[in-house]
């Protein structure tokens, strides 16, 4: 790999250079290395500064590298990326065979509702007036454009014949479009790969955050009787009674739709106050603005907030460090603080929890009673918001295919409260 401080100005505008940085590029996207596409994104933009034509070699070569680390990178360049670079990410999301929409959601997760949809309302706003080319075959839509199809002109079809049918027949007509409609007929199979995941994308951020079908999250539910269900992409998945959860691994039986009411009950109690929400997510920008990926910063600004018991900044910072998946590390590597957690839990429950601790700081048990502590013990929250708040963190993990951390915590159906699992 180049060493990221070779990544001069002078280096990137020799030839010799642009050669190595392009071979790395290539390496990377193949390998998804997210980790290193997003060290070399910051390197080339600090190096240039204001990216200007002396660094247009290097345009595409950013878009490729910031599809790589889609979850980690920021809104304008989340915006910038669907405005002049969509054909590239579908190319690259059919190379990788992966959801665009699952990367989405990595970057709403840490999000309020209300943060949520102002994204998708920006993001589906920019692909309605995309003017790239889907694919190199030309594609023509009778009564839209007599040229080749854009992605635009595609979109708008789709409304036509999708989008604005009554909403009880959407189904129906969804079905029709892919399988008898005339454009997703005259594609070749790539393409119509390539076009379902364009559609998928363009159903998702037009759908509500509080309906199932529009989640970002997972959801983990407790019914009177005991049982668990996983809230996931619209399904109502059994997961297993009482204390016996079973792994997320093996979940495989699917229940009946649920309720709509009883979702958009959970999907309000998930957010809590909707006004503290969005305070949240303002923090959250204004810390990554501040801090961008300087982490030991970071964590030391956690510090200072804990202490000034200011709830809403502390969230914001638990969230960031997640989205970098940091937070792991920073409990198990910062020197400061594993001394001081081993000290307290071994006052708390007992010497045995620390050997544990000291053989896996990072597992998840450690984080669940990182969090409560903070949350509940410094920050005086209840344990249902506590909890609640733990819940989104941990799905900012699962976004990042950490799927074990579904076992953080769960919505009780019955008391309408969050709780901890033990």
């Amino acid at each position: 790999m180049i060493e990221i401080n070779k990544l001069t100005k002078d280096f990137l505008m020799s030839s010799a250079g642009q050669q190595a940085v392009e071979k790395e590029v290539a390496q990377i996207v193949d390998w998804q290395d997210s980790k290193s596409a997003i060290k070399i994104v910051r390197a080339i933009k600090k190096a240039f500064g204001r990216m200007s034509k002396e660094s247009d070699f290097y345009e595409q070569l950013l878009a490729k590298l910031q599809w790589t680390a889609f979850i980690q990178i920021s809104e304008a360049e989340v915006l910038d990326l669907f405005t002049k670079h969509l054909r590239l990410g579908l190319d690259l999301f059919q190379q990788w065979e992966r959801d665009l929409v699952f990367y989405l959601k990595g970057q709403l997760v840490s999000l309020s509702y209300v943060g949520q949809e102002e994204l998708k309302q920006k993001i589906s706003k920019i692909i309605e007036d995309n003017q790239e080319l889907l694919t190199d075959k030309k594609i023509v839509i009778k009564d839209i454009s007599d040229q080749s199809a854009v992605i635009k002109d595609i979109l708008t079809d789709y409304r036509l014949n999708v989008i604005n049918q009554p909403e009880e027949k959407l189904t129906l007509f969804r079905a029709e479009y892919y399988g008898t409609g005339k454009l997703f007929q005259s594609l070749a199979q790539s393409d119509k790969d390539k076009l379902k995941n364009l559609l998928n994308l363009y159903d998702f951020i037009n759908t509500s955050a509080l309906l199932p079908e529009g989640y970002a999250e997972d959801h983990i539910i407790k019914w009177p009787d005991g049982a668990f269900s996983l809230l996931d992409d619209g399904n109502v998945i059994s997961w297993g009674h009482g204390e016996k959860v079973l792994s997320v691994h093996s979940v495989v039986e699917k229940d009946s739709q649920i309720d709509l009411s009883m979702t958009k009950e959970i999907s309000v109690a998930y957010q809590g106050d909707p006004r503290q929400a969005k305070a949240i997510d303002k923090e959250q920008k204004k810390l990554v603005g501040k801090f961008n990926d300087n982490l030991v910063a970071l964590r030391q600004e956690f510090f200072s907030v804990v202490q000034k018991k200011d709830i809403n900044k502390t969230i914001a910072i638990l969230k960031i460090l997640a989205e970098k998946n940091d937070l792991r590390k920073f409990i198990a590597e910062d020197e400061k603080l594993h001394k001081f957690l081993a000290l307290t839990w071994e006052k708390q429950y007992g010497p045995d929890i620390v050997k544990d601790f000291e053989a896996n700081p990072a597992d998840l048990k450690f984080i669940r009673l990182f969090l409560q502590y903070v949350l509940q013990e410094r920050l005086n929250m209840s344990v249902s918001n506590a909890a609640r708040v733990g819940l989104q963190i941990a799905n900012i993990f699962v976004n990042l295919g950490q799927k074990e951390y579904n076992k953080m915590a769960y919505f009780d159906v019955k008391t309408k409260e969050f709780y901890w699992f033990e």
